[in-house]
């Protein structure tokens, strides 16, 4: 089956989808109204400075300061690690935008967690403290702005809220109530200035906010913003030790067996590591990789197409943070504790399981545990004709559902249905097709990859996991320079398989994700790419790849402060992905961009570690090495990398990123500096 017979159909797709998020009001049907307004959902956080003109009062410049400082090391780092952007910052205000009201609640509960610890170390005449509204509605957008009701009762709550508390709307506690463990008080009905109608409330006060467990994503906070926690830090420290000396004392002296076996499960010592200090969110998971029990390795596919299609299935409950399959497949064949992989991954469950297959027929055993304790929460044997493999795994998707207390979306359970054909061949075709795509590639393994999704596609033309598996064989195929034919025309095949993917269902995540890569390289249209992708976390937040390529195009776009967190957003997902070296490389390339060579210097370090073969990471140590001053290491790691890559110069990556955004193009003259400091060839 070749792709070039597919028709477009890109007129009638962009119609739709730019309907779909910003309204109709952008129908291609009416060019006025795309001239006066757009608009989009979204959560809105509104925080305000208590008390701040009496501070400001009383020392002027020592508060601006002080807000200052709360914005860089609290409140940007926090938004950045729920994927919201901070909008604008307007005396005392601070208006942010969240995609999804679960973020936006996650996120505000960990800022009042933060400003409470950052304000034990301040008198109390001189402590920040917020108030925070959060709403979710339909906003207009204006340049880089938001207005709009849906901002106007986001700030209307604020001023409801206690001082370190926040107040939320009848709308948003909808929307989080059976997702979020935070126990919001029911305040009825309110009148609010300017808003037409009365507003049922929900609130939360800081004594309450004192109670829960922390879940500041401590690994996202810059080093310096520490400094407020040592007071905290201290007397943890010094009660830790009364506690150690106590022990010591009493072991000395019991005869107790088994009391020197206390200690093995004493807290490991906090690490500095990324990804694995913010607390497990409450729906994380982490599917390992089910064992093959027949022994025999020619039928491993089987379990690996399984893991597979249970990482996609659980992404689909709502509320759900599901560890991507790049990285369980890391702990394929390896013995480890689940209590360590809750460390590592910071999950809260895990799925384990076993494959038997007998002809026709097969045999999955699966188990939900419980990473803390280990325990098992749910067990089940399921039996039943390979062909009939959806409908088994749909039943454990809805056993793990129930069992962490969530309900699936019905229409979801029945898509799983209708992807899924009850075509034995087609099924069988594709899962090993998947089984080559998920080891390292070769021009060999893709070649055959390939082979096996078209022919499944040949008796099923309609089976959407052969058709995302072509995709992703054929990203990989452009990437390695392995397809034939120019890369316009190989680019311009995978945007028709988008278009019959789309076809066939119009909210493909994966579609979607392959569309944003082929506007960005065949059509270099970032704006197209960056609705596809953002259409793409949408559908599925646990896309990791997807996250990763929004966060590149938004720095290409200006945008870096809001780019860093879709990265980091990926890394929490897959943190032992393969591309880790792509994301390490992004992250150092948005903090060059912020103009922050230190932290630039940490990751790109990290991304020549991951993957020492990739060029793109020596490129940007060179660079942050260069303009934060080293410059002897700076040209040692351009002599490196134009070793391995003798034919990088400065107009080659100029003619790579040809992006025209004048922020952007701004933080490029940066980079092409430090190039020149670091030695790169013209």
């Amino acid at each position: 089956m070749r792709l070039e017979t597919i028709p477009s159909t890109r007129p009638r797709k962009f119609a739709t989808l730019r309907n779909a998020i910003l309204g109709p009001e952008w129908s291609e049907c009416d060019p006025a109204s795309q001239a006066r307004v757009r608009r989009r959902l979204a959560a809105i956080m509104f925080a305000d400075v208590v008390g701040y003109s009496r501070l400001t009062g009383e020392d002027e410049v020592g508060t601006w300061r002080s807000l200052q400082g709360v914005l860089r090391e609290v409140v940007r780092p926090i938004v950045e690690a729920h994927a919201g952007r901070v909008i604008s910052v307007k005396g005392d205000g601070i208006l942010i935008e969240f995609a999804s009201a679960v973020d936006a609640v996650a996120s505000a509960i960990a800022l009042q967690q933060a400003m409470r610890l950052r304000n034990a170390a301040v008198p109390n005449a001189r402590r920040i403290q917020l108030r925070v509204g959060i709403n979710l509605g339909d906003v207009m957008i204006h340049g880089h702005d938001l207005l709009g009701d849906g901002v106007n009762l986001a700030a209307r709550l604020e001023s409801l809220a206690e001082p370190g508390g926040i107040c939320i709307s009848a709308t948003v506690h909808e929307h989080v109530r059976a997702k979020l463990p935070f126990p919001f008080e029911d305040r009825g009905e309110r009148s609010v200035k300017n808003i037409a109608t009365p507003v049922r409330i929900y609130m939360i006060g800081p004594e309450t906010i004192a109670q829960l467990p922390i879940d500041i994503p401590v690994g996202y906070v810059p080093a310096s913003a520490w400094r407020w926690l040592a007071v905290p830090f201290a007397l943890v420290i010094v009660a830790a030790a009364a506690l150690l000396a106590s022990w010591l004392y009493l072991s000395r002296t019991s005869e107790t067996p088994g009391a020197q076996l206390a200690s093995s499960d004493a807290p490991a010592a906090p690490t500095a590591e990324p990804f694995r200090l913010a607390s497990a969110p409450p729906l994380s998971i982490v599917v390992l990789p089910f064992t093959h029990m027949d022994g025999d390795a020619k039928q491993e596919y089987l379990a690996d197409a399984i893991t597979e299609d249970l990482t996609t299935d659980l992404s689909r409950i709502p509320g759900s943070f599901v560890i991507s399959l790049n990285t369980a497949l890391t702990y394929k064949d390896k013995r480890v504790d689940v209590r360590q992989i809750g460390r590592d991954l910071s999950v809260r469950y895990v799925l384990r399981g076993s494959v038997r297959r007998a002809q026709d027929s097969v045999r999955v055993n699966a188990q939900l545990v419980e990473t803390e304790g280990a325990s098992q929460l749910w067990a089940a044997r399921f039996e039943g004709d390979i062909a009939r493999l959806a409908t088994m795994q749909d039943s454990v998707t809805r056993r793990i559902a129930d069992a962490m207390n969530v309900a699936l979306i019905e229409a979801e359970s029945q898509r799983v249905q209708r992807e899924r054909p009850n075509n034995p061949d087609a099924v069988d075709l594709t899962m090993r097709g998947l089984a080559l795509m998920n080891k390292p590639p070769s021009r060999e393994s893709a070649q055959r990859a390939r082979e096996l999704f078209e022919n499944a596609l040949q008796l099923s033309p309609d089976h959407l996991p052969a058709l995302h598996g072509l995709g992703h064989v054929m990203l990989v195929e452009w990437g390695s320079t392995w397809h034939s034919g120019s890369s316009d025309a190989h680019l311009a095949a995978i945007e028709r398989l988008v278009d019959r993917i789309l076809a066939i269902d119009p909210n493909d995540a994966l579609a979607m994700y392959f569309d944003g890569y082929v506007e960005k390289r065949l059509h270099k249209n970032l704006d197209q790419a960056l609705v596809a992708l953002e259409r793409a976390i949408t559908l599925d937040p646990n896309l990791a790849v997807a996250q990763n390529h929004i966060g590149q195009i938004k720095l290409f776009l200006g945008r870096a402060e809001e780019a860093a967190a879709h990265t980091l957003k990926a890394l929490r997902l897959s943190p032992r992905d393969p591309r880790l070296a792509e994301w390490y490389y992004q992250m150092a390339l948005n903090r060059i961009h912020q103009q922050h060579y230190d932290e630039a210097v940490d990751w790109a370090r990290r991304g020549t570690q991951a993957n020492p073969n990739l060029r793109y990471p020596y490129r940007v140590l060179a660079v942050a090495l260069a303009l934060s001053g080293r410059i002897d290491e700076a040209r040692m790691t351009a002599v490196e990398m134009l070793r391995r890559y003798p034919d990088e110069t400065i107009r080659s990556f100029l003619e790579r990123e040809p992006w025209t955004d004048p922020v952007y193009r701004a933080g490029q003259e940066r980079e092409v500096a430090g190039m020149r400091l670091a030695g790169v060839p013209e």
